[in-house]
Parts: structure tokens; C-alpha cells; sequence
């Protein structure tokens, strides 16, 4: 007994000295972690609230446009040399008579460098056409207003807005040097927009009060435009729309489908080496960002063509537009955008992985952003939100009801009820929210214009956003959910489960969705959140087949521009698609094409219908004053009806700047209707130190003279000699070694034609499996609709399409 206690004693004794070494060492060895957060330095925090203050006064904006008159001087040296060569006209030869004069708020710059970009893959390169380029007939300044004539002249309009005449720039080119005249917007109008052969509706920017407006040539530098109702907006409508200028009809008329208007020879010719099954396919293909031949109006553009990232844009020789010393913008040479995983994007940003960008940046990647932006040399800029909120619930008040399952209709008609869209609203604690997720950045808000915008309407701001879950259960007690189920989830009023779903996207993310969750569930509302792929989250929108989604504002500062939160007007429009489809396709005017089965018109009497008729009574008033009259009902109807249920006022958007370019803007709106960055004079960027390798430079040189074309490209097209030496080398020389190998090793001939009519066989079987038919069943279906040639069709093309939400529809890369 006592050696069995002693043996007990001894081995607690060393447990527990075995146990109090362990301690020690961890004591003794732990790193020195401060048991209180370190405050930072009130010089941080001053600088951080300074940063994070974007607002600015909407009555005092700068623009960068000068107008004066500029004699046309320096030059890129990578143009200056190839015009010594005589390779390039002189930089007087290929300028407009009147030049465009820009400047940023750093001055003359210096030429040189390339601006390093990132995408979400080759699609999220399409911004080029757009954000990355501006190519308008007029452009937005950095802060919006005001709108300056840019490609165009001047632009002015008739007193009562239903006239509006363009002037454009004698002498000006497109990037080819064949001159840009009126010939190019009629052959845009006549040949494209009207033509049924490409389009099967004219483009809703052009139709006024449900008609459809005209567009004269006055002559060579002369448009006008008009309409029969006054179109007070039609100046910002230039702002936004680069299809007035981007259709060369020099380039683009050899490939029209039409065969009143195409070359034959050319289009059988291309379609048989790009492998394209129709003429129709072919003018898209051809009109593609991707095309190197294709002429721009571009600062940068693409010449030669990758099948991959990266790809890299160089530099206009015949862009129109100067600093004030008469330098030829733009400064830097080329732009080049590498591709990477959206989730690594912002990380690779944050360490110094692009020169300037904003897109796909959110404010969750602050603190990476802000803590990294020494080491990687950049600063973080904040501008303003035109986008007033990063993260939207969209109720669906246009449920498809499913006659096979019942729960469908229950639901229809609970989403359809402002009390029940009201209590989800008031059961949200955004406080928490925004405490947690955007780090106490935002106050509680609905979707809604900010203080400087125009069109500000407090009402809306803070309708429903207050934190009262006992409100919210009286009210859904009285909707008649006043049973529960063995979890403690309200039913319907049956009795049977009542579950809803909350769908969003990698677009935005998770967001607040947990939080959001459980308040419901504190309320009784069961509901589960679904990360969608972005297809299958566009095929529900569209079918109308979902409860709850998720997206973000899209331009809200500017609501008579973009209304979808506030008037249903399109497919974007997520909480109504079916009113949305109804407004876009003439529905307020009873136009044919708006009585289509998938449009829905709200009935007369509804919120909706109301919301529409003051929308199109402001679109037609000539004077801000009464716009915002209009306005202003509009926006409290939405208050009062809570179309969506938002979350909180946006946080800046963050855009990431290498410390050493200039003349970035410190603020600018972002938003999509701006085509920000373009807003914010890309062409007046620069490097203080560019630092471009001689090789870059020569390739660029290169690029800017002699394009390389895309896989499929016709003998006849502009491809280089030497270019076709080494294509015709890398197939003929590693066919006469196989040759020379075989007839010397007979034993490896033989091989060899045993292998050959095998591995013949083997890539027949996985092309007929992977690649028959082109794409999936859906791209495959949007094919055969479009080459049947039956107008009818069109609609369905276009809603189908749209499910994909590229910058084109899917179904146009085939």
C-alpha cells in the first residue's frame, strides 16, 4: 500500500513540475502580444476621417476640359520616332482643327509607362469599350456636372429640348486615320440601330414618349437629332451612350449582314476562315473588343490579339486630344490588364499589383489596403458613391406562381404586401450591422440619392430603417403568421412551413447576409441564404423564380438617369423584372411589343403605375425644378412602398494608386452611368518616373503599326511576312524530323502510323463529345433562335441572353 502511494505522490509530483515547465516555457517563449488594442496616433486618425469625407459641393464642381485654343507640339517619343521614319503623318496631320484640350490637377506630365490592371477574366476586359476609354460625344467631369463636349464640338438644343444638334470636329480620326464624320453616326442609326437585320428594336435612348426619334445629317460635321416630345436629358444621354461612336463605316460595311449593304465575298471569305456559322455572328465577332483591325476613338487601343490574359492596349497615334501645352495626351503608352481570381484581386492590389484601379475593390479590403500601402507603394484614395448601396435586398413583388406547388402563390402574396416587406425591414438592426461588417463607416438608410445629388429626398433615406422587432411582430401577427411551427418559425396561415430563400452572387458577396438572417429568425421568418452562380442567379431573375436576391445601387445619385430602385424601367430592375420588362418595352405608350407574355403591367391604380406616370412627366420636363418636383413623389412612393430593403448609406469607394502617377483625381463619383474611371481624365494620367524597358517600348512601337491578328485570320488580311514564316516554321520543321526520325528508325515509322490514324481517332471521339454543339444547350438554343431568322424570336434571344449579364450577351462569342 505505502509503495503504491508513494508511487501515486511521486507521480503527481513530477505532473505537476512537468506541467509548471510547460508553463514557464510558454511564459518565457510567447511572443509579446499587447493585452489592449494600441491606440493609433490622432495624426492617423485625423488623416483617416478626412479620407473617408467624400462629400463635396454639387454647386461648385471642377472639370478638366480647357477651353482655349492649343497649337499642336510635343509628342510621345515612341510616335515621334516613328514619324522621323516616316512611318506616321506628323502629329498636325492627325489631329482634328480643334483639338480637345484636357488637364489634370497636377499639370503638363511626362510620356512613358504602362498602367497595370487586373480583371476578373477576359469578359471583365470589356470595360475598355467604355470605362477604361470614354469615347462620348460628350463626357461627365469628375464630379458629374458639368457635361463638356468631347468627341463632339459643341452640342446645343432647341428651347423646348425636342431639337438637338452636334457639331463634330473637322479633321478628326479614327485610329486607322480614316477621317471620323457624320457618315459613321448615320451609319451607326441607318445600318444598325434600325436595321432588323442586326436589331429587332431600335435602342431605348432614342425613343421619346414612346416614339421613335430621327437622326439627319446636316452634313459632313453636322447631326441633328430630333424628337417629338421634349427630351430635356438628351445631353446626358451623349454621356452615356458610346454607341454614337464606336461603328467605322469604312471598316464595319464590307461585314454587314445585310445584303443590301455587305460585301459578299468578304463575309463568305471570314466566315470561312473564322469558323463562324453565319453572317450575323461574323459582324459581331468583327465588332468585338478583341478585333486588332477594328478602328477606335480610344486613348489605347488593342492591336495585338491574345487568346488569353495578358492584354494590352497601346497608345492612339491619331487621338484627339492635347494638354494645354499642346502635348498629344495620352501620356502613358499602353494599358495592359493581367487576369486573376476575383477573390485574390483585391490582395493583389493591396500589394502593389496595379497602378490605378477601383474596380472590384471593396471596402472590406480596407484595412488590407490601408495597412499594406506603404510597403507597396501605393496610396488609397476614396471617391464618392454614385452607386448609393453596396449591398441591396430585392423583395420579388412579381413571384412566379407555380400551379404544382402552392407555396408559391402564398408567397406571391405575402412579397407582394408592403407590411410584410415594412416588418422585414424594421427587423433588421442595422446599427449591428454596420458595426460589424463596415467597421462603423454608413448610417442606417434605404436605398436612396446622397445630399449631393440633385435629387435628395430625406423621407426615403431613413423610411423602415429603424430597429423595432416588436413592431415587425405585430405586423406580421396581424398579415395572419400568427402560427408557429415545432422550431419557432412562423407558418402560412394554413399552417404549413413557410421557408424563403435570399439569394446573392460573388458580385457582392456574403455581406450582412448572416445578420440579416437571423433578425428574421428573431422575428419568426425562416429564410435561407444561397450563394448562386452568376447564370443560375440571372435564369431565376429572369423566370422570376426567386424570393429574396442580393445586388447592389447601380448610379442612384442620379435617379432620373438611373431609376431602377425607385421606377421599375428594366430587367435590372430586380424586384419588379416583370414591370421592368413592361416599361422598357413601351408599356406606358401600349405598344405591342410591352403585351408580351413575360411583361407585366402594373394595374391602373397600383404604386407602380403611379411611380411610372410621374417618372415620365419628369423625363419631359424641361427644368430641374420641375424634374425634382416629380421626382420627389416618385421617391416617397418608394419610401412608402419599400421596393428594397437596404442596409446602410455607402461607404467611399477605395481606388488604388501607385504613388507614382499623377493627376489622379483625390475625388470622383463612381458609378457606371459616369464610366468611371473615363470621368476622371485617364488620358491626363501620368508617371513622374515611368519605367518601361526598351523592350517594352519597341513592342509597343510595334504594336502600334503592324497588328497581330486573331487565330483564323484570312490569308489576305494584314498579317506580317515574317509573322507568317514562323507559323508555316513551327508546324513544317517538327513534321520533317518525325519524317527524317522515321525513315532512318524504321522500327519508329511504323510506330508512327500505328499512332497517327489512333490519336486521328481519339481527338474525333472528344471533339464530338466536348465541343458538339459549340457551348452548352443555352448558347447552343440562343443560336438556332437567331439564325432562323424569325422576328418573333428576338425577344426571347434578348431575354435569354441577358441571363449571362456579360458585357455582351454569351451567346455573341460564338
Amino acid at each position: 500500500m505505502k509503495s503504491s502511494a508513494r508511487t501515486i505522490s511521486v507521480f503527481i509530483a513530477v505532473s505537476f513540475f512537468f506541467a509548471a515547465g510547460l508553463w514557464l516555457a510558454s511564459f518565457l517563449l510567447r511572443p509579446s502580444l499587447p493585452q489592449k488594442a494600441q491606440p493609433l496616433a490622432p495624426a492617423l486618425i485625423e488623416e483617416g476621417d478626412t479620407q473617408r469625407d467624400v462629400r463635396f459641393d454639387p454647386t461648385n464642381t471642377p472639370t478638366m476640359h480647357r477651353h482655349i485654343a492649343v497649337t499642336p507640339g510635343g509628342e510621345a517619343p515612341i510616335l515621334a520616332d516613328l514619324v522621323s521614319h516616316q512611318k506616321l503623318p506628323p502629329l498636325k496631320d492627325r489631329l482634328p482643327d480643334e483639338p480637345v484640350v484636357m488637364t489634370g490637377d497636377d499639370g503638363i506630365g511626362k510620356y512613358g509607362g504602362t498602367w497595370m490592371r487586373l480583371s476578373a477574366g477576359d469578359e471583365d476586359v470589356g470595360i475598355i469599350t467604355y470605362r477604361m476609354s470614354g469615347p462620348y460625344l460628350a463626357r461627365w467631369s469628375p464630379l458629374g456636372y458639368p457635361i463638356e463636349a468631347h468627341i463632339a464640338k459643341s452640342v446645343e438644343s432647341s428651347p423646348d429640348k425636342k431639337t438637338w444638334t452636334i457639331h463634330l470636329r473637322k479633321g478628326m480620326r479614327w485610329s486607322d486615320g480614316h477621317p471620323f464624320t457624320a457618315d459613321d453616326i448615320l451609319y451607326w442609326w441607318e445600318a444598325e440601330a434600325l436595321n432588323k437585320t442586326l436589331a429587332s428594336a431600335p435602342p431605348n435612348f432614342m425613343i421619346n414618349a414612346g416614339k421613335v426619334g430621327r437622326i439627319v445629317k446636316v452634313d459632313d460635321f453636322t447631326v441633328r437629332v430630333e424628337f417629338d416630345e421634349p427630351d430635356a436629358l438628351f445631353l446626358e444621354t451623349l454621356a452615356m451612350k458610346v454607341e454614337f461612336c464606336g461603328s467605322p463605316a469604312h471598316y464595319l460595311r464590307q461585314y454587314h449582314p445585310d445584303p443590301k449593304i455587305g460585301n459578299a465575298e468578304v463575309i463568305a471569305r471570314d466566315m470561312k476562315h473564322y469558323k463562324l456559322p453565319s453572317a450575323r455572328s461574323l459582324y459581331t465577332f468583327m465588332k468585338d473588343w478583341r478585333n486588332p483591325e477594328h478602328p477606335r476613338l480610344w486613348p489605347w487601343v488593342y492591336r495585338t490579339a491574345r487568346a488569353s490574359s495578358p492584354h494590352a492596349f497601346v497608345r492612339n497615334p491619331y487621338y484627339y486630344v492635347l494638354d494645354p501645352a499642346g502635348n498629344q495626351l495620352p501620356y502613358i503608352d499602353r494599358v495592359q490588364f493581367d487576369a486573376v481570381d476575383l477573390k485574390m484581386l483585391a490582395l493583389t492590389a493591396a500589394n502593389g499589383g496595379v497602378t490605378m484601379q477601383g474596380r472590384h475593390i471593396r471596402f472590406t479590403d480596407y484595412t488590407e489596403l490601408m495597412s499594406r500601402r506603404n510597403s507597396a507603394g501605393t496610396r488609397i484614395l476614396h471617391w464618392y458613391p454614385a452607386v448609393r448601396s453596396a449591398w441591396a435586398i430585392n423583395p420579388n413583388q412579381n413571384r412566379r406562381i407555380d400551379p404544382a406547388d402552392r407555396t408559391t402563390n402564398l408567397k406571391a402574396e405575402l412579397l407582394s404586401n408592403k407590411k410584410f416587406r415594412q416588418a422585414l425591414s424594421i427587423a433588421i438592426n442595422r446599427d449591428q450591422i454596420i458595426k460589424a461588417e463596415y467597421n462603423g463607416i454608413g448610417e442606417p438608410a434605404q436605398v436612396a440619392p446622397g445630399k449631393e445629388s440633385p435629387f435628395y429626398y430625406e423621407p426615403l433615406v431613413k423610411a423602415f430603417t429603424q430597429f423595432d422587432p416588436t413592431t415587425a411582430n405585430k405586423w406580421l401577427d396581424e398579415l395572419g403568421l400568427n402560427k408557429r411551427d415545432s422550431e419557432g418559425y412562423r407558418t402560412f396561415p394554413d399552417g404549413t412551413r413557410m421557408t424563403f430563400y435570399l439569394d446573392y452572387t460573388t458580385f457582392t458577396g456574403l455581406g450582412p447576409t448572416q445578420f440579416v438572417v437571423d433578425d428574421w429568425a428573431a422575428v419568426g421568418i425562416r429564410c435561407i441564404f444561397r450563394e448562386r452562380a452568376r447564370p443560375l442567379f440571372y435564369a431565376e431573375k429572369d423566370s422570376l423564380d426567386f424570393d429574396f436576391n442580393v445586388w447592389s445601387g447601380e448610379s442612384d445619385h442620379m435617379p432620373l438617369l438611373q431609376p431602377r430602385y425607385f421606377v421599375a424601367n428594366d430587367g435590372e430592375s430586380f424586384y419588379g423584372v416583370g414591370w421592368g420588362r413592361w416599361y422598357m418595352r413601351g408599356g406606358f405608350y401600349d405598344t405591342p411589343e410591352s403585351r408580351q407574355a413575360n411583361c407585366i403591367a402594373p394595374p391602373p391604380g397600383h404604386p407602380m403605375r403611379l411611380a411610372t406616370e410621374l417618372y415620365e412627366k419628369a423625363l419631359h420636363s424641361p427644368e430641374l425644378a420641375e424634374q425634382k418636383k416629380y421626382m420627389d413623389q416618385v421617391l416617397q412612393i418608394a419610401a412608402d412602398n419599400t421596393w428594397t430593403i437596404g442596409i446602410a448609406t455607402p461607404p467611399p469607394n477605395l481606388v488604388v494608386v501607385d504613388k507614382n502617377l499623377r493627376n489622379v483625381p483625390k475625388n470622383a463619383l463612381w458609378g457606371v452611368i459616369f464610366a468611371t474611371p473615363a470621368n476622371a481624365g485617364i488620358e491626363t494620367y501620368f508617371f513622374e518616373n515611368p519605367t518601361d524597358s526598351p523592350g517594352a517600348i519597341a513592342a509597343t512601337a510595334s504594336a502600334i503599326l503592324t497588328p497581330t491578328l486573331r487565330a483564323g485570320a484570312s490569308p489576305s488580311a494584314n498579317v506580317p511576312f515574317s509573322q507568317r514564316l514562323i507559323k508555316i516554321g513551327m508546324w513544317t520543321i517538327p513534321l520533317l524530323l518525325l519524317l527524317m526520325i522515321a525513315l532512318r528508325h524504321p522500327f519508329i515509322g511504323r510506330r508512327v502510323l500505328i499512332m497517327v490514324p489512333t490519336l486521328l481517332l481519339i481527338s474525333v471521339l472528344v471533339f464530338a463529345t466536348i465541343r458538339l454543339p459549340p457551348g452548352d444547350y443555352l448558347t447552343t438554343r440562343l443560336i438556332l433562335l437567331q439564325e432562323s431568322g424569325d422576328p418573333t424570336n428576338e425577344q426571347l434571344i434578348d431575354d435569354l441572353a441577358r441571363m449571362f449579364h456579360f458585357e455582351e450577351p454569351a451567346w455573341k462569342l460564338y
